[in-house]
C-alpha cells in the first residue's frame, strides 16, 4: 500500500553512493521480497562470501510522517526501528515497513514517533552506481 505525499516542508537526505559486493556490514537477503508498503518479517540469507553494502539513514520521525524515496534503480527500501536494524545488520530476523520497489517514489508512512532507520539495499549479488534521495515529510 502506497501513501500519498503530504504537502509542506520536510527533512531531505540526498546522496550518490556506490553499492557493491563488499565485505561490509550488510547481509544479502535475496529476491524474495516483492511486497511494498506493508510490514514483512524475513530471515536474511547469509551466503558465504557474498555481501552487499547498503545505504543507511537514521533520524527521529513523528507519527504520520511519510518517508519518500527516489532512486535511480529498483531497490529494497526498508524502514526499521533501532532494534530491528541491529538484528538486520547481524543477519537475524527483523520486521520492517517497505519492501522491493520497482517504481518511484516509494512512500512509507511512519507508524509511530521515535528514531527510525531507512535502508536502501540492492538485491543480493547486484551492484550499481545509485542516485537517491530520502525525504521525510
Amino acid at each position: 500500500m502506497l501513501f500519498p505525499e503530504k504537502a509542506g516542508g520536510g527533512r531531505i537526505h540526498t546522496g550518490k553512493h556506490r553499492a557493491a559486493r563488499t565485505g561490509s556490514t550488510c547481509y544479502c537477503f535475496g529476491l524474495l521480497l516483492t511486497t511494498s508498503g506493508v510490514v514483512v518479517s524475513f530471515k536474511p540469507l547469509q551466503q558465504k562470501g557474498i555481501f552487499m553494502s547498503h545505504i543507511h539513514s537514521r533520524e527521529h520521525m513523528d507519527d504520520g510522517n511519510v518517508v519518500t524515496v527516489q532512486c535511480s534503480h529498483q531497490i529494497n527500501v526498508l524502514l526499521m526501528d533501532d532494534s530491528n536494524y541491529s538484528s538486520y545488520k547481524r543477519g537475524g530476523r527483523c520486521t520492517y515497513y517497505g519492501g522491493f520497489y520497482e517504481r518511484f517514489p516509494a512512500n512509507i508512512a511512519v507508524p509511530h514517533s521515535g528514531f527510525w532507520n531507512v535502508v536502501l539495499a540492492l538485491p543480493a549479488g547486484h551492484r550499481a552506481n545509485i542516485r537517491y534521495s530520502i525525504n521525510v515529510i
